[in-house]
């Protein structure tokens, strides 16, 4: 699983052939990450949806979260039992807070 250059996500099932996984809002995804078994998507868009977080089990079926705020997230992280997302140029933003 990774990021295409145009905000999608790409998943594959063997590392060669991969193909966009339908995500059901209109957004721009930078980054991805996976822990407890579950993966995590971060992004956001300045006229479509911004602040996106987006959690799947198996990368095919994708859910929206909604986090307290609608900031633009840039990166996303994994560690310590905790997933964090990064702000370009600000603090972290702590994914305790998401429904």
């Amino acid at each position: 699983m990774r990021v295409s250059s145009g905000g999608g996500i790409l998943t594959s099932k063997d590392g060669s052939g991969w193909g966009e996984a339908q995500l059901g809002i209109c957004t721009f995804v930078r980054s991805v990450t996976f822990g407890q078994g579950l993966i995590v998507a971060v992004g956001g868009s300045y006229v479509d949806v911004p602040g996106a977080i987006l959690t799947s089990r198996d990368g095919v079926t994708w859910v929206r979260r909604h986090a307290t705020n609608k900031v633009n997230l840039h990166d996303v992280t994994y560690g310590d039992g905790h997933f964090r997302g990064h702000r370009r140029f600000r603090d972290d933003f702590d994914f305790d807070e998401w429904h």
